[in-house]
């Protein structure tokens, strides 16, 4: 009776402890869901028409804005982007916007730029709430005529699950910034083993951890300490699938602690959790099969999770997907000769794609050798390496994966009490400032302050916060523009001479790209750039600029415009006898206008219908350019003016706001391009607007020479699936590569082909 009993409430507790395990479970997985929900993730990927490039080039790029599981973001965004130096300075900067989750566009390197390393960051408003982790970095190569090596020597390590521990065997892969280098693991006693770096510079070392050891790798005189062994502790490890149904074997191996009873183990994919379960704590290893059925291609995270929550191992692991899309690149019966060269890219009919091309000069350029997929996987985590410089083997994506884990954020996942998040969505160009008045006081709380932009002809206004503060927010403005700016008080008080301090949101702390040296190496693109610089200097007069890489001459600003108003009364000057003054001048034949002084002031008021009455001088809009400063309206030569036009009806006025209620000259001179002198701060870079790639033409007398021979970021498809890309191949005879990627019907897709070029051939 005693034994039933005790069997009974044996089988009681084990019920009550399984229940309140999975119940724990279930709150991890609803907190899982419910951040998910109100936290989107929003990752950027970028493609880049070569890999390599030198001061002066132009570095033409496609955007991808995906979310979680890969989709393309719906909604437009802004992207900034910046190019960091070794030395953490900002060498170029740029403002993007996406559209359906993609953008075009480009960076023109300064032609001072020092050969070098460079950090390439991209990032949303969105991404600031996640800090640099969740942002794009990828090194870009800027070389001169000799190859870059690192200036100092560097190991990096990741550990699998994470953790050593005691008496687990554990996987540690390495990497040094110099590949086919011996490698060395050490205790504090003696050198354990030994492992020659791949041509990628990786290497992995397995061992027994031992908790009386001190661990350490180094390479020459670069050494590196590894974490302490753990007394207690859990490792999650990956083994791949021997069959085609079992995709993966995980184990969960560890010398378990005392005071846990129960570990959680989820796997979650593209967003969503995709297996979980409570494990025994007291168990030294516990194994898992995952059915290849029941998963899809992509990134997989595998989180064990303490009963507190606490991360305390963690897995990676990338299934690459196994589906034929049906996309080739036909060159059949194509034209291989030096010139006009024809291929098609075909695809299944109603086939959605969104497709990059690009076409290389494979003498000069290295191949990048890592799938559109497997690099979206890998991005942000290659930062210290271009992805063209990582060769292939069968276990480069896993290695990585190891070496630069990205764990799930548990802490922010359960700590998450739906609270706004400091920065939102935004597909708006916002700019954050102080405006203060001449005397340098912030203006008044519930101050109107009025924008007037130059270029794009819009106006906004916005509402005075304490201090000064205020924030605008402009819809799409493109390349270079000037700001008018005034104000008015609460009380109705126009105020003139706005100085505004602008409030830069700082850049996050992106890792600095290592420093460079220059090699006794030649490098060959370098030595290809600088033999078509001499060809294009020699052939300047019967050369197109735009048949260069770089394209830095394109970049134009856009000049001033005249807006289109019809004007309520309009004077040309020329018909009529000049007076002495300007002021005379208007008094006499101007007459909606009339000039006068109030405290020992010129002032101008618009002759208004009655009962409207002008209070204050009214807005002059001078060959373009918006501007309330009276006394350089009055300082204009008449001699130099060729109309005068007047609007003062309230109608008319309406588009240009608050600013102009007490009414709008247009003046019109003859050089067309009189204006006050540009304030600075006035000044500020919109959206970039992406220029068209400069295709090649044909040239009798002056030779063509290209890395990149090709590059369309955002190539169509006909009804039928179909695609053709027409172009005149480069001068010089080298093996073309043929570069497609991009997604097809939601799916990460790429493809290469190498053509010789048949000019080769006959030399």
């Amino acid at each position: 009776m005693e034994l039933r009993k005790l069997t009974l409430l044996g089988w009681f507790v084990l019920c009550f402890c399984s229940v309140k395990a999975q119940s724990q479970l279930n709150s991890f997985l609803k907190a899982y869901e419910i951040y998910n929900q109100e936290r989107p993730t929003q990752q950027l990927y970028f493609t880049f028409n070569q890999g390599k490039y030198v001061p002066g080039d132009t570095v033409f790029f496609k955007a991808y804005l995906l979310g979680e599981d890969l989709s393309l973001w719906s909604s437009p965004q802004i992207v900034e982007i910046n190019l960091i130096d070794a030395y953490g300075s900002v060498s170029a900067h740029t403002l993007i916007k996406t559209e359906k989750g993609v953008a075009s566009n480009q960076i023109i390197l300064p032609s001072n730029l020092k050969p070098g390393f460079y950090n390439f960051t991209a990032f949303t408003n969105w991404m600031r709430n996640f800090g640099v982790s969740s942002m794009f970095q990828a090194q870009l190569s800027i070389v001169g005529e000799a190859e870059l090596d690192y200036l100092n020597d560097k190991i990096e390590y990741g550990i699998e699950g994470g953790n050593l521990v005691d008496g687990v065997v554990s996987d540690v892969v390495i990497r040094f910034n110099k590949a086919g280098s011996w490698v060395y693991l050490n205790d504090h006693l003696s050198r354990i083993d030994s492992v020659k770096t791949d041509m990628n510079g990786l290497g992995k070392f397995t061992f027994r951890s031992d908790k009386a050891k001190r661990y350490s790798i180094n390479a020459g005189d670069t050494v590196v300490d590894l974490p302490m062994v753990k007394e207690n502790g859990y490792n999650v490890s990956l083994v791949n699938g021997e069959s085609n149904n079992e995709a993966v074997k995980i184990l969960v191996s560890g010398k378990p602690d005392p005071d846990m009873d129960n570990l959680y183990f989820i796997i979650t994919s593209k967003g969503k959790v995709v297996y979980a379960e409570a494990l025994p704590a007291n168990q030294l290893k516990v194994g898992k099969s995952i059915s290849r059925e029941k998963l899809t291609s992509g990134l997989y995270h595998i989180s064990l999770l303490s009963e507190s929550g606490e991360l305390i191992s963690f897995r990676e692991f990338f299934l690459p997907s196994v589906e034929d899309l049906g996309i080739s690149i036909n060159t059949t019966g194509i034209n291989s000769t030096v010139q006009d060269l024809k291929l098609t890219i075909e695809t299944a009919p109603s086939v959605s794609s969104e497709l990059s091309v690009r076409i290389l000069n494979q003498s000069v350029l290295e191949n990048e050798t890592l799938s559109f997929e497997e690099k979206i996987v890998l991005s942000q985590r290659i930062i210290s390496e271009g992805y063209h410089k990582l060769k292939p083997n069968d276990n480069v994506v896993d290695q990585m994966l190891i070496l630069k884990p990205k764990t799930t954020n548990w802490d922010n996942i359960l700590e998450f009490d739906g609270r706004k998040p400091q920065y939102g969505f935004s597909s708006l160009l916002q700019k954050i400032g102080m405006a203060k008045d001449s005397l340098d006081n912030p203006l008044p709380l519930h101050s109107t302050l009025m924008f007037y932009l130059q270029n794009d002809l819009m106006r906004y206004e916005v509402d005075v916060l304490e201090q000064g503060m205020f924030a605008l927010n402009l819809f799409d403005v493109f390349g270079e523009e000037e700001l008018f700016v005034m104000a008015e008080t609460p009380t109705g008080e126009e105020l003139l001479n706005i100085n505004i301090d602008w409030i830069a949101e700082p850049l996050p702390r992106f890792l600095t790209p290592p420093k460079a040296k220059e090699s006794n190496r030649k490098d060959a693109y370098g030595i290809f750039a600088g033999k078509r610089q001499r060809i294009n200097d020699s052939f300047q007069f019967f050369s197109d600029s735009g048949n260069l890489d770089s394209l830095a001459d394109s970049k134009k600003s856009r000049a001033p415009k005249v807006p289109i108003l019809e004007a309520d009364e309009t004077f040309n000057v020329e018909d009529f006898y000049l007076f002495p003054t300007f002021s005379e001048f208007i008094n006499e034949v101007v007459r909606p206008l009339r000039v006068g002084k109030f405290k020992g002031k010129p002032v101008v008021r618009v002759r208004f219908l009655e009962p409207n009455i002008a209070t204050a001088d009214p807005l002059y809009i001078i060959d373009g350019i918006a501007t309330k400063n009276t006394n350089f309206f009055l300082s204009l030569d008449p001699k130099t003016l060729k109309q005068i036009s007047v609007i003062k009806y309230p109608k008319k006025l309406s588009r240009f706001g608050e600013m102009a209620k007490n009414g709008v000259v247009l003046v019109e001179t003859k050089s067309g391009t009189t204006r006050e002198p540009i304030d600075e701060n006035k000044l500020f870079t919109g959206i970039s607007r992406g220029l068209p790639f400069a295709k090649i033409r044909p040239n009798k007398i002056a030779p063509q020479f290209r890395s990149t021979l090709y590059w369309n970021p955002s190539v169509e498809t006909d009804e039928n699936g179909s695609a053709t890309i027409q172009f005149y191949s480069s001068d010089d005879v080298a093996p073309m590569l043929i570069c497609v990627e991009g997604f097809v019907n939601g799916k990460p897709f790429s493809v290469t082909k190498q053509l010789e070029n048949a000019a080769r051939n006959n030399h």
